[in-house]
């Protein structure tokens, strides 16, 4: 299966980088999630919702919370995407590793999971494309607040 991995240098320390992916108001903050239920703790629920209207809720990511260290690694399992044009996709993984790195903390974060398919496709193209530029919204966000 194919995945998805990306890494950056942020200026902040490993437990706030952990504390943006598990933090309702700093995922609004960085990644524009409308709404979440972040239970930090395994076995815990993972969701978040973007793009709610008057019709419904746009998207949708969803997973078992699988380790949840507050200062280094955050992982989701069971992780399935709902989108309004495409088949539901899942499951996945989404694994967040903060390191010290000098001053800084080193970020990887790798989506994994992605099976064949035409929605499959479209959806490992959009995760390649999107998650430098989140990432990098990640480290504005963290650097500036």
């Amino acid at each position: 299966m194919r995945m998805v991995e990306n890494s950056i240098e942020i200026a902040t320390n490993p437990g706030q980088v952990i504390k943006a992916f598990t933090e309702p108001e700093m995922l609004q903050g960085w990644w524009g999630v409308e709404r979440a239920l972040v239970e930090k703790r395994p076995g815990g629920l993972y969701s978040l919702i973007w793009n709610i209207s008057d019709h419904g809720m746009g998207n949708v990511k969803t997973g078992i919370v699988r380790q949840c260290e507050p200062h280094g690694l955050f992982e989701v399992s069971d992780l399935v995407y709902f989108h309004p044009g495409h088949s539901i996709m899942g499951p996945m993984t989404l694994r967040v590793i903060a390191k010290v790195k000098d001053s800084k903390t080193l970020l990887n974060i790798t989506q994994s999971g992605f099976h064949d398919g035409s929605d499959w496709d479209w959806y490992h193209a959009e995760a390649t494309e999107a998650w430098p530029k989140a990432i990098q919204k990640l480290k504005e966000f963290l650097e500036t607040t």
